[in-house]
């Protein structure tokens, strides 16, 4: 179990990013979506993207916040010496990075969230400290 998800590996011990994802470049969400500190949003995607090259940036429509630039790929984890590919969501609000982003794990088909997990609510959303003290 990490960050709440209970992950069951694939043979090669990695739980599989899902391959179906599109992908928009950075350039195109940031024309698309207007972001107060757009120069910072596109700094830290970047390096983000650069850091974990399974992440890929897209746009997708939030509950409250209309249409935003995401996150969407595995961060890899290594948990009790097994390397595992968690599935997440990364929101950027337009206030970033005033406003914290929305991090969601999203769990694949052989994996389940932690009931009363103190980081993950069964949503998936992440509650860790750097987000919500943010």
């Amino acid at each position: 179990e990490y960050m709440g998800t209970q992950v069951l590996p694939s043979p090669t011990g990695k739980a599989k990013a899902d391959s179906s994802l599109r992908m928009l470049d950075l350039e195109t969400c940031l024309r698309t979506v207007r972001y107060s500190y757009e120069t910072r949003v596109r700094t830290d995607v970047g390096h983000t993207t650069c850091v974990y090259a399974s992440l890929v940036t897209d746009l997708t429509v939030h509950a409250t916040q209309g249409r935003l630039l995401v996150l969407v790929g595995t961060l890899p984890i290594l948990f009790r010496g097994v390397e595992y590919c968690i599935p997440i969501r990364v929101w950027i609000p337009t206030g970033y990075p005033r406003v914290a982003p929305f991090v969601y794990v999203e769990p694949t088909h052989d994996m389940r969230i932690t009931p009363q997990h103190l980081h993950v609510d069964m949503t998936g959303l992440v509650y860790h400290p750097v987000i919500t003290d943010w």
